[in-house]
């Protein structure tokens, strides 16, 4: 079953944070700093913060999961797939850069036209320019088809960057942006008959800020996405597995078991 498939996920997202190497990279980092906690309980925090400032990953793990196993969208073999090269005309990337930085000073909320100005802008130049090209390295967190365009043959993709929270600063978020704008350039090289929508996604809609740079129809918070795409689990299914997962017995023996390394890593340095 899907919840299976995802309380194991959660279970191992756990896991591999957790690992030796982590612990022996916390003790190093803690063995000599002068401070109130024992170096124990320092280890322990700094690998629960890991875990929280890594949660967007387990939002990505479980989102492919549940689009895999639908039986209306086709997962893209990019997805989750680390530095895939994307190669995009210098064009768009000065146009990219321009937005972004035209955007941000304007301190205007993004609307529609604004937005599809600039998508319109980098279609051209990677259809049309015989300019300079560059290469660079992405990571594509969700890419699927949702079917064709009707009326068009052309199939129809969502490109979604995924974030566990809207926790970031203004740089931070600029460089989300450059991100997703950027595959999206390279994007029309690997799907050249296909009309892409690059988006974000919020797992936890808690404080999500209007953008200067995406309009609110390409932004999807909580449960907008799994309603939008009528996937075959619901928003609040996954927060009752989460919820069903860290009071599990299985979750309890992890973080003992977390404990015991901890205290093992540490009895065999003194």
């Amino acid at each position: 079953m899907l919840s299976d498939i995802l309380k194991k996920q959660m279970i191992d997202f756990v896991l591999r944070i957790g690992h030796d190497e982590e612990i022996e990279k916390f003790y190093d980092r803690h063995k000599d700093s002068h401070h109130v906690l024992p170096l124990v309980s320092r280890i322990q925090s700094s690998i629960m913060y890991s875990i929280n400032s890594r949660l967007g990953y387990l939002v990505e793990d479980i989102l492919r999961e549940i689009i895999t196993s639908s039986q209306q969208y086709s997962l893209h073999n990019v997805s989750g797939i680390h530095k895939t090269p994307y190669t995009y005309s210098e064009q768009s990337k000065i146009l990219i850069e321009q937005y972004i930085t035209t955007k941000r000073s304007s301190r205007i909320i993004c609307d529609l036209d604004d937005y599809d100005q600039l998508l319109q802008g980098i279609d051209e130049y990677e259809y049309h320019s015989s300019g300079n090209i560059i290469t660079e390295n992405y990571n594509v967190d969700l890419l699927f088809r949702t079917g064709d365009i009707e009326g068009h043959d052309l199939d129809e993709y969502y490109l979604v960057e995924i974030k566990y929270a809207d926790t970031h600063n203004m740089y931070q978020r600029m460089n989300i942006y450059r991100k997703l704008f950027c595959i999206y350039a390279g994007l029309h090289h690997i799907l050249p008959d296909s009309y892409i929508y690059p988006t974000i996604y919020y797992f936890d809609s808690y404080r999500v800020r209007n953008s200067q740079h995406i309009p609110s129809e390409y932004v999807f918070k909580s449960q907008e996405f799994f309603q939008k795409f009528q996937l075959p689990i619901s928003y609040s299914d996954i927060m009752s597995l989460l919820k069903e997962t860290r009071e599990s017995s299985e979750m309890k023996e992890v973080i003992d078991h977390l404990q015991q390394k901890i205290s093992r890593c540490i009895s065999k340095k003194i």
